[in-house]
């Protein structure tokens, strides 16, 4: 379907603040996944590891070791709520943009999804 003809009401339907929360948990979750595979595995590795943890209205990345620090997604419609360990936080809203596609607003900014991990997980898995 072309945008020209786009059935913005469903799209809009189908981009609920709670339906991007539970795509946004399964994608950090297997975000979450790929960072650990790519820890390496020596000595020097092992005294930290990235975790993932969830309930029905929140979940965390976190790298669990001595220095434990995370990142927390929390469901608050209209918005989600990222808050990091250092008490940092960006509240997020869902759009429908003029393209079509669901994203997430951070004040005027849209991000596709893997745009919004990356600007919340980053320091997590790469500091």
């Amino acid at each position: 379907m072309s945008v020209d003809n786009l059935d913005w009401v469903n799209a809009r339907y189908a981009c609920s603040v709670e339906e991007v929360f539970e795509r946004l948990k399964a994608e950090v979750q297997e975000d979450v996944k790929t960072r650990e595979a790519l820890r390496p595995r020596t000595q020097d590795h092992s005294h930290y590891a990235f975790r993932f943890r969830g309930g029905p209205r929140w979940f965390a990345a976190f790298m669990d070791g001595k220095n434990e620090r995370g990142v927390q997604f929390r469901l608050e419609p209209p918005r989600i709520v990222v808050t990091k360990a250092d008490g940092s936080f960006q509240e997020a809203t869902v759009a429908l943009d003029n393209e079509g596609r669901c994203v997430l607003k951070v004040g005027d900014t849209a991000y596709e999804s893997w745009q919004f991990r990356k600007l919340v997980l980053e320091d997590l898995f790469f500091e």
